[in-house]
């Protein structure tokens, strides 16, 4: 824990000298969920081999790793109203998976619970009550499965936002590999992936700029991936490389 803390501290003074030598270049904001740590490390969740190590190498760059414990693009929203986007030239956002992933009814429960006081929240868990009382049938650890929220409040409450963001770039989720969980001992939902899916599609839709991992194949997840969700540093070497092209096409 002391190493993982001192670091992550380290990291952050690699952050500041990184930025005073890039100080002409492009300025770019990343906010992600965990998937922005290397959480294979065996000092702990840590940035350094991430995609935020690599970008600090060319660009001037902000960033925000998983501030919560379940961190969702509604998170971002919150934290994007109380920032200046405008001095940006991106804004990469890797969030969602946490937004789409169903989960055991009595999990929202939790999710409500650390999000409490949040006015943002509470409007989100006021709005998909109905939807919570109708479940999905497939259960998970003996109970019904339910995301955070329906395509519904996706379109009408959470995609208004992000389309108001002419320089975001959206990361969306890989496919999960049928009968693998890597090192995830919990195992997953039968239906993360149609679910994760359909509103990685919904966001596709209405999203400008992605940078779109659903091609990988079974192969290339299990060598990118550790569990599925979170990077190898061959998956970190993958998704840089694809922020790099768009980066490049887009300042």
């Amino acid at each position: 824990m002391k190493k993982t803390k001192a670091l992550n501290f380290l990291f952050t003074l690699y952050q500041f000298a990184c930025n005073i030598l890039h100080f002409t270049k492009p300025r770019i904001y990343v906010y992600t969920d965990s998937r922005g740590y290397d959480v294979n490390s065996k000092y702990g969740k840590t940035p350094w081999g991430s995609y935020i190590h690599r970008l600090l190498k060319n660009y001037r760059v902000d960033y925000c790793i998983c501030p919560e414990k379940y961190t969702t693009i509604v998170d971002f929203i919150a934290q994007a109203k109380t920032l200046d986007l405008h001095k940006y030239k991106a804004v990469i956002l890797h969030c969602g998976v946490v937004d789409f992933s169903p989960r055991p009814l009595s999990n929202i429960a939790l999710v409500k619970e650390s999000k409490a006081g949040k006015a943002i929240f509470d409007q989100l868990f006021q709005s998909n009550a109905s939807y919570y009382a109708n479940p999905y049938p497939l259960e998970y650890m003996g109970e019904p499965t339910i995301n955070l929220y329906s395509s519904d409040y996706l379109q009408k409450s959470v995609l208004p936002f992000l389309t108001g963001i002419p320089q975001l770039i959206w990361i969306n989720s890989n496919h999960f590999v049928k009968g693998w969980e890597g090192n995830y001992e919990k195992g997953r939902p039968g239906n993360i992936d149609a679910l994760v899916s359909e509103f990685d599609y919904t966001m596709k839709a209405s999203l400008q700029n992605i940078i779109d991992i659903k091609g990988w194949n079974d192969a290339s997840i299990q060598k990118c991936t550790i569990d599925n969700i979170h990077f190898t540093t061959e998956g970190f070497q993958a998704i840089s490389q694809l922020i790099h092209y768009k980066l490049k096409a887009q300042l």
